[in-house]
């Protein structure tokens, strides 16, 4: 696969941490999240479009992330909306059954029709690139809050 990179969202700079523009990706989270809380910095990086981004490094001399790394982040930037479909996916046919499962419960979980819903759900805190890879595409961990753990 080919992908090109969007230059205007992520340009690799020397920094291995930083916020990442995802449109789409940034709005997993609402109101619930914010409720009697004051807003969070997690908050504001999440409003203004941007999840915070962590490429984990290796102990090379390379000073630049992996080429596997750099395709998957060129594969989640290019392929943002069909991310979203997944998760949304996930959640509904995956972790909100599992969770009913081990808990014995569900009457919290909101109706969920589209991925734009899983704010309700869910809040994304951040996403890294690991070092793992294979065919050539690093693995991704996307960290979220779910509105299942809160008590648990």
């Amino acid at each position: 696969m080919n992908f090109k990179l969007n230059m205007d969202s992520y340009n690799f700079n020397g920094d291995w941490e930083f916020n990442l523009k995802f449109p789409f990706l940034s709005k997993i989270h609402s109101d619930y999240w914010k409720e009697n809380k004051r807003p969070t910095e997690l908050q504001k990086i999440l409003e203004a479009g941007y999840i915070p981004f962590c490429i984990n490094g290796e102990r090379t001399y390379d000073p630049d992330p992996t080429e596997s790394q750099t395709n998957a982040i060129q594969y989640l930037i290019n392929s943002e909306e069909e991310i979203c479909q997944f998760l949304f996916h996930a959640f509904i046919y995956e972790i909100n059954p599992k969770h009913k499962e081990w808990f014995d419960e569900d009457f919290w979980i909101p109706d969920l029709t589209a991925f734009e819903d899983l704010g309700k759900l869910a809040r994304i805190n951040s996403i890294n690139v690991l070092t793992e890879q294979k065919e050539g595409y690093s693995y991704v961990k996307i960290n979220f809050d779910y509105l299942g753990d809160v008590e648990h």
